[in-house]
């Protein structure tokens, strides 16, 4: 905020709610979409940057389930075993 002249109570303008800008400010408020087009557009932060917890969550999620689709490949049906006479 400092890097673009902003204060807080600019940004609580700008998002139309001071008690939002506070909780952001803390790290304990989840940013909607609107929230972060806004800062993303006036102080230049990266959608990434925002979003970035539920980035990871995402991730773990799609990383366990990859481990557990590894888990059950193959069970559940036995492979025909080549009789040879």
């Amino acid at each position: 905020m400092n890097q673009k002249n902003i204060s807080q109570n600019q940004l609580a303008i700008l998002l139309d709610d001071p008690p939002l800008v506070s909780r952001i400010l803390r790290g304990k408020a989840e940013i909607s979409k609107k929230a972060a087009i806004l800062l993303n557009k006036y102080l230049d932060i990266e959608f990434e940057v925002l979003f970035q917890k539920e980035i990871e969550e995402v991730a773990k999620r799609e990383f366990s389930g990859r481990e557990k689709s590894k888990d059950f490949l193959g069970k559940g049906r036995k492979k025909k075993e080549l009789i040879t006479h």
